[in-house]
């Protein structure tokens, strides 16, 4: 980040505004039943859940497969 390049401070405007976004074919939402190679997505409401304790505001929170086209446009979307 900034600081491996020496910068020591930088001004911000407003709480900083992040969204979540898993990504993995083989993540599924709490309460799903799983295949052979599924696993429950723990991350992402953990992220979702911390980062306002930090004084950030979670914008949105979205879980994508693994193709390219579906993460672009999740990206595109905040």
């Amino acid at each position: 980040g900034l600081g491996a390049t020496g910068v020591a401070s930088v001004s911000v405007r407003g709480p900083v505004r992040v969204a979540v976004l898993t990504t993995g074919s083989e993540l599924h939402g709490a309460g799903a039943t799983l295949g052979a190679a599924g696993i429950h997505d723990a991350n992402g409401p953990y992220l979702a859940a911390l980062l306002p304790a930090t004084g950030a505001v979670v914008v949105g929170r979205d879980h994508i497969g693994d193709e390219l086209q579906a993460l672009q446009a999740a990206l595109a979307r905040w």
